[in-house]
């Protein structure tokens, strides 16, 4: 995201986050097909053994045809110049809270102490980070402009509640497969299709629709508000649903998801382009923590509903603390036809309220709509960075020395858009 942010002028990058969301889409289709088939027939382990080659792939790629300019500066210069505290502090911290989302209610119950500390100290920990790159950071890794005004701090949050939103239905929706309409991996794998499908054409359309008429307000409300729609039908749904309507919900929650890679744009819109890579890499990290989050608290929920609705012979052949959903999936299909109903049931009635508490943050996304505003997207990108045999001109023809000039410093039209922020948080 940050070599396209270095490459492409905002007002037409949208069209590459589409191509970025139609190869999650690929990976999101074959994805499940691919770990099904080891799942069922090899060992799980093949899961990361393929990741080798694929790394070592696009390793080679990179290294050979992705030649960017890079700083004039020394390797002691460039060394010094890292943000070593904040980035130890942010990492740790991350660390730690994610270690007690993935123990709590699943290893240890809540109340336990080692879920408790490590959780504790990683927000505590986070909330200390963002404090001293505030207040004591000379390179900050976020500096205080990219949260300073309101556009970008709600475009941050709509990101981490799309994150959850968008990793419990695809975690969960397999699991709904599995368990009430007993699928097995391969065959939830293309349950899951219309809704992987679904998301590419639209990821693709809101970044044409950005790059043709400037606006992405719109597009977070029409997303959102299709997301609202697609969750909410979710919660409709029960031990005999037919897979031909649970089809029509994918596709609609699909759309919604694909759309909504356009909170990427109320972030970046407001912000100068010297902080491009700061504010693409607060993107990454929000996208990618909010997942752990969407795991832990759907989680929780399913985990907690399975206990209180599980039938009580079931519940006594496992342990105290078992993982449920993974451990009864798999001796669904061998029950009494009596005892396998009510443990159907038990699974659709304990992702019901998974759905219910989508539905309600996919409200809080629509809500943080009413924050955003529209900025006027840049055509010009940052001279200083990009392809190596790159000329003076950008690919839209854009003279770059209209937006840095040739000292390096902030044009106008940067510092004007500086000036609107800095209205903004008046």
């Amino acid at each position: 995201m940050i070599v396209t942010a270095d490459l492409v002028p905002l007002r037409d990058r949208g069209f590459f986050t589409g191509i970025t969301g139609m190869v999650y889409t690929i990976g999101s289709v074959s994805g499940p097909f691919i770990a099904g088939g080891f799942a069922q027939h090899a060992t799980w382990r093949w899961l990361f053994y393929l990741n080798l080659p694929l790394c070592g792939l696009a390793f080679t790629v990179v290294f050979l045809f992705l030649q960017l300019k890079s700083p004039r500066e020394s390797f002691r210069e460039k060394f010094f110049k890292l943000d070593w505290i904040g980035n130890i502090l942010i990492i740790s911290s991350t660390c730690s809270s994610i270690l007690g989302l993935t123990w709590g209610g699943i290893r240890y119950p809540w109340s336990s102490p080692s879920v408790l500390v490590p959780l504790i100290l990683g927000l505590v920990g986070l909330g200390f980070a963002f404090l001293y790159e505030i207040k004591w950071a000379k390179q900050p890794t976020i500096p205080l402009v990219i949260l300073s005004n309101r556009t970008s701090f709600f475009g941050y949050i709509a990101t981490f509640l799309h994150g959850i939103v968008t990793i419990t239905a695809g975690f969960y929706l397999p699991t709904w497969f599995q368990s009430v309409r007993l699928a097995d991996p391969v065959t939830s794998g293309l349950d899951f299709l219309p809704m992987a499908v679904a998301i590419s054409p639209s990821a693709i359309a809101q970044g044409l629709i950005v790059a043709k008429f400037g606006n992405y307000r719109i597009l977070n409300f029409a997303g959102w508000s299709i997301m609202l729609l697609g969750m909410g039908l979710f919660t409709t749904l029960h031990v005999g649903s037919p897979i031909g309507v649970l089809a029509i919900f994918q596709i609609i929650q699909g759309v919604g998801m694909g759309i909504l890679y356009c909170t990427y744009f109320p972030i970046m819109a407001p912000l100068p382009l010297s902080e491009n890579a700061s504010a693409v890499a607060l993107v990454t990290f929000v996208r990618t923590f909010s997942q752990a989050w969407g795991v832990a608290i759907s989680g929780t929920i399913l985990q907690n509903g399975l206990l209180h609705r599980l039938p009580p012979s079931l519940l006594a052949l496992y342990p105290e603390h078992t993982q449920l959903a993974y451990a009864v999936i798999p001796k669904i299909a061998s029950l009494s036809p009596e005892l396998r109903y009510e443990t159907q049931k038990a699974f659709a009635e304990s992702l019901h309220v998974v759905w219910v508490v989508m539905v309600a943050l996919c409200g809080a996304g629509l809500l943080s709509v009413a924050f955003i505003k529209e900025f006027t997207l840049r055509k010009t990108t940052d001279k200083k960075w990009g392809l190596k045999e790159e000329n003076k001109t950008n690919a839209g023809g854009k003279d770059e020395e209209a937006s840095i000039g040739k000292d390096g410093s902030e044009s106008a039209k940067e510092a004007g858009d500086a000036e609107v922020i800095e209205l903004e948080q008046k």
